[in-house]
Parts: C-alpha cells; sequence; structure tokens
C-alpha cells in the first residue's frame, strides 16, 4: 500500500503545529488534527469502560519522507475488555476498508484508539495482540488514552515487529487574535490542554508548559 505525493503541513499565520514526545525515526511522522484528538478525549472520558474507534485518515509521500494525517475516526464503542474487541474490530475494519476501497478517495485507516482506565497510557500484550491482528501495516499507530490517570501514548511496530512509543504533531488553526510568538515547532512538549481545561501527559514524559490547542478548520497551506 503505497502513499500518495502530498506536501505536510508547516507552521503558518494560521496553521498552528506542536511536538509531542520523540519523532521514531524508523517510521512515518504522525500528524493529528486537535479537533479530532479532543473529541476522542471527550469520548474516552464519557464512561469508565474502556473504549474503541478506528483512526482516519491520509498517508503521504512528502518532500523530506512518509507521514500520515489522522483527520477522523470510526463511531466509539465501550466495551469490557481490549479482548472483547476483536469481533467489533474486524467488523468495522472490514466495513471501513470496503467503504475507502468503493469511494477511492485515497482515505486510509491508520490504526485505532483505545481508552484504557488504569493503563498510564503504555501497551500491554493485549492492545500488542489486537493492534497486531487488524493494524500490523507499518504507518498504522494505536493511540492509548487513560482518562483515570490523564495520559496519553502513541505507539506503532518496528521492523522486528515490537511495538515502539513515538511522538506525534498536533495541528491547530491559529484564532485571529493569537499572538505570533509561539514555541518553534521543534520543540517537544508533554501537556495536551483542550479547551474545557482537560489535561492530558504524554506517557512515560515529563510534564512541561501547557497551551491550549484551538479548534476551527485549517486552511491548506503547505510547502509545494
Amino acid at each position: 500500500m503505497d502513499p500518495t505525493n502530498k506536501a505536510p503541513l508547516l507552521p503558518s499565520s494560521r496553521v498552528h503545529i506542536r511536538h509531542f514526545g520523540q519523532r521514531d525515526a524508523d517510521g512515518p511522522m504522525v500528524y493529528v488534527f486537535a479537533d479530532v484528538f479532543e473529541e476522542i478525549m471527550l469520548q474516552v472520558s464519557y464512561k469508565a469502560e474502556p473504549c474503541l474507534c478506528i483512526l482516519t485518515g491520509g498517508y503521504h509521500q512528502g518532500p523530506t519522507g512518509e507521514f500520515i494525517e489522522i483527520q477522523g475516526f470510526s463511531s466509539t464503542s465501550w466495551v469490557d475488555s481490549t479482548m472483547d474487541s476483536i469481533e467489533l474490530l474486524e467488523q468495522r475494519h472490514a466495513l471501513l476498508r470496503r467503504e475507502f476501497e468503493a469511494q477511492d478517495t485515497g482515505a486510509r485507516i491508520l490504526g485505532w484508539s483505545h481508552g484504557l482506565p488504569g493503563s498510564a497510557g503504555q501497551m500491554n500484550e493485549e492492545v500488542a495482540f489486537v493492534h497486531l491482528t487488524f493494524f500490523n501495516l507499518p504507518f498504522q499507530v494505536c493511540m492509548i488514552l487513560d482518562p483515570e490517570g490523564e495520559k496519553v501514548g502513541v505507539f506503532r511496530r518496528g521492523e522486528a515487529g515490537a511495538m515502539h512509543n513515538i511522538g506525534f504533531k498536533l495541528i491547530s488553526a491559529k484564532q485571529a487574535s493569537e499572538p505570533e510568538t509561539k514555541p518553534p515547532v521543534s520543540q517537544e512538549e508533554s501537556v495536551i490542554t483542550d479547551k474545557t481545561g482537560h489535561r492530558v501527559v504524554l506517557s512515560g514524559q515529563e510534564e512541561g508548559p501547557s497551551q491550549n490547542p484551538q479548534r476551527g478548520d485549517i486552511e491548506d497551506e503547505r510547502d509545494h
């Protein structure tokens, strides 16, 4: 499954990009749209049970390498345990795959999000088993969110089959009144705060300065 040619979004007067965690140099860069991330956070916090959804978007080749853009997600479902998600994921994965193939728009299944209370955003054997069963392509990721511990971890399969904790970039639209004095895109942050004040710490990271990502449509400003 080859990536499509497309340049990634760059910081501009209308686009704000924040870097969380350390990038995995062996795999595609991960971009997540802030409004999608916030919606997933809200869904995960809605109930105390584990939940899941499939992440969707684009898989691209840019001037400096491959990257994915997480632009949406399937409906969220709650389960009793991680292993109880297998049948549900099997059905939903097949349905989305047929839908994307029929539409032929370039949309891809990019992985899944798993709300797992008490996990501290860490990968375990059951989550790894489910991920490798349905999302074993090298660009597909697993986003684990712990609403109790307010932590998130993003993981991807490495060349040897082991799961690696990776960083990602959060894309949001700047408000008209937002000042231009922002940290450079290369700065690594560890705390995400949404507009409601809910804070999530990156798994395995120390807390640092937090800022509020803003929702909104982002105009397509790319380096062509």
